[in-house]
C-alpha cells in the first residue's frame, strides 16, 4: 500500500529534562502518525487525521537512556502501526492517518529547563 514504511531514529538525549523526542510518518497538512519518548521514561503514539485534533492511541512507560544512543522504530503498514524502543516492541495500534506524507524527527522541550537530544541517524525504508 502507498505510504507503508519503516522509520528508524538513533538519538542520544543529553539532558534529563522532560522532552518529547520522536518520529512522525505520513505527515502532511491534515494527517500525521507520531511515536515519541521522554527521558523521563514514557512513550506515546499519537495520530492526527483529516485535520482533526491529535488523538492519543497509546501511552506507557519505556526505558530511555540519557547520554546513550537510543533507537526508536515506527512501522506503518496500512492502518497498523507498531513501535519499538531500544529493540522492545512497545505498541501495536490501528490508526486512521492513511495518506502518504513526509517523515520527520522532532525534539520538543516539555520542561522549565532545556532538554536536548542529538540525532545520529534517521533511516526510512519503503517498499518499492
Amino acid at each position: 500500500m502507498a505510504g507503508d514504511l519503516v522509520v528508524i531514529a538513533d538519538f542520544t538525549p543529553t539532558t534529563t529534562g522532560d522532552a518529547n523526542i520522536g518520529i512522525g510518518a505520513r505527515c502532511g497538512a491534515a494527517d500525521c502518525v507520531e511515536v515519541y519518548v521522554s527521558p523521563k521514561g514514557r512513550v506515546w503514539v499519537v495520530q492526527r487525521a483529516a485535520g482533526a485534533a491529535p488523538v492519543q492511541k497509546f501511552a506507557d512507560t519505556a526505558q530511555v537512556q540519557v547520554n546513550q544512543v537510543n533507537r526508536l522504530v515506527l512501522s506503518v503498514r496500512g492502518s497498523q502501526v507498531q513501535s519499538w524502543v531500544n529493540g522492545s516492541l512497545v505498541s501495536s495500534v490501528q490508526v486512521d492517518a492513511g495518506s502518504p506524507g513526509a517523515v520527520l524527527f522532532f525534539d520538543s522541550n516539555q520542561d522549565t529547563t532545556p532538554a536536548a537530544a542529538n540525532l545520529s541517524g534517521l533511516y526510512v525504508f519503503a517498499p518499492g
